[in-house]
């Protein structure tokens, strides 16, 4: 590979890696595997539909207060997956003018004490009328005890 072409390849996976437009899976020590965006930082689902949610869409129910602590992982580009995940589940929705990833139907947030170099510290969160969990690369909820 010449020096040109590695550039342009770091070049382009910093891209990726800074924009939240690729998908990929990582694995933690207490979760298994997960899904996490290209800039390393896990991504959570909300559900609203359990326990003391509030019923309401993800969307609709992380009010702006949330969207601070849960912002959304928006898309610039085409939204890509790595092998290990069904590239069927993903799209994007747009949603107050951004356009948002989506995984297996749910939009795709990050937790805002989350870090790429440490473990996933948002799964479980019960918070803003509904609970968080991280995404297993089949595209369901992983289980929290």
């Amino acid at each position: 590979m010449s020096m040109i072409t590695l550039a342009a390849t770091l070049c382009a996976s910093t891209a990726l890696a800074t924009d939240g437009t690729s998908l990929q899976v990582a694995i933690s020590d207490e979760h298994g595997p997960y899904v996490e965006a290209g800039n390393g930082l896990p991504v959570y689902m909300f559900d609203t539909r359990i326990g003391a949610g509030d019923g309401q869409t993800p969307l609709d129910s992380c009010n702006a207060r949330c969207l601070g602590e849960w912002p959304l992982v928006t898309v610039d580009g085409d939204l890509v997956v790595d092998d290990e995940m069904d590239s069927q589940l993903a799209a994007t929705v747009m949603w107050e003018g951004e356009e948002v990833a989506i995984y297996n139907s749910n939009a795709l947030f990050y937790f805002y004490r989350d870090t790429a170099e440490g473990e996933p510290i948002g799964h479980g969160i019960r918070s803003f009328g509904g609970r968080w969990y991280l995404i297993a690369p089949d595209g369901t909820a992983i289980s929290t005890d």
